[in-house]
């Protein structure tokens, strides 16, 4: 693997454990601010092991999903044309949308498990991706 690629999904990486410990320490404050547990906003913001469960089980598909992707394409983009790359990278595509559906069918089933959370977890890549361009826009890194 190219060694920018490999600086990336890195820099990724950590940004998603940071963006973990973030939510968490939200979580955290939420649940000591909010009083009715009843409710669904509640219930949501509610700190516990279900909820830090289902952060980290959805940030690591989140990240598998994500070196799973940079790996096909980079072999995509270096065997271009060949159909037995173009057929792995739809296998890989739709493998991609399992691991997606498993983590989430896991979280409705379970209740050790939250599923907002999870939610969360599986977004995680996009959301760092998007400070990160953010972050390197304002900073004049990037044009």
């Amino acid at each position: 693997m190219d060694k920018n690629v490999k600086d990336q999904i890195k820099a990724v990486v950590k940004g998603i454990i940071v963006f973990d410990i973030v939510v968490i320490i939200a979580l955290l404050i939420c649940s000591k601010i909010s009083l009715d547990r009843e409710s669904l906003m509640g219930s949501v913001l509610n700190l516990d092991v279900a909820a830090v469960l289902g952060l980290v089980i959805g940030s690591a598909a989140s990240i598998f999903n994500f070196c799973m992707l940079a790996s096909s394409t980079e072999n995509m983009v270096n065997q271009a044309g060949k159909t037995m790359v173009q057929l792995k990278f739809a296998g890989g595509y739709f493998l991609r949308f399992a691991i997606y559906a498993v983590v989430l069918l896991l979280a409705a089933k379970l209740n050790s498990i939250s599923m907002f959370t999870a939610a969360l977890g599986l977004l995680s890549t996009q959301i760092v991706l998007l400070v990160q361009k953010f972050t390197a826009i304002f900073t004049r890194k990037e044009a």
